[in-house]
């Protein structure tokens, strides 16, 4: 499995987008604050967002299922990096419409990439060695977790704002969301060859 180009671009994907999205969450009560929001809406904020992700989960699949797992997976990445520029738009407690776009945008699409990968993965891998060609790939999610935490810190310490974190974040969602649709585009050009 390693050998193969699928492998990789799935661990691309999940390593990718682990960097534009946890670059970005362990920052963003902070950067509401600094924006003017009161901590516990903030915090609030956020934890919309988290309650968001398993609707987004069961959405943006049952998408795949029916206009395909291209439209889906661009949809999904659309929505993320249209949350994130809703909260780089963010310029206090006026700009709700804003808050709220990045909490409904963002916390639907979070968690909505991670079943797309399994369903990917399990069409090609399938087999005896399954659990430990899925469990590598999953490992560059956990890679990208920490390294995208760390990037986000980084950058927000090295210009002092936040204008630099979003930017890494949509970088990383941007590199992530490549090799998925080109994943989702082999294996609907496999299915077509089949039928």
């Amino acid at each position: 499995a390693m050998r193969t180009v699928p492998f990789w671009n799935l661990c691309a994907t999940f390593c990718f987008t682990s960097i534009g999205i946890y670059s970005l969450t362990p920052q963003t009560v902070a950067y509401l604050i600094e924006q003017g929001l009161a901590p516990l809406d903030a915090a609030s904020a956020v934890g919309v967002t988290g309650l968001l992700m398993p609707i987004g989960m069961i959405g943006f699949n049952w998408l795949a299922d029916r206009g395909g797992r291209i439209l889906s997976a661009m949809a999904s990445y659309g929505c993320t990096m249209l949350g994130v520029g809703a909260l780089l738009a963010f310029s206090g407690p006026q700009d709700f419409w804003l808050l709220a776009a990045f909490v409904v945008l963002f916390g639907i699409s979070m968690g909505s990439r991670g079943p797309m990968i399994s369903t990917l993965a399990t069409m090609r891998f399938r087999g005896p060695h399954f659990g430990r060609i899925y469990g590598s790939i999953t490992l560059a999610m956990g890679i990208g977790g920490a390294l995208g935490a760390w990037l986000g810190g980084v950058a927000h310490d090295l210009t002092n704002g936040y204008t630099a974190v979003m930017a890494g974040s949509l970088g990383g969602l941007l590199l992530g969301g490549v090799p998925l649709v080109t994943e989702a585009r082999r294996q609907t050009r496999i299915e077509a060859r089949q039928t």
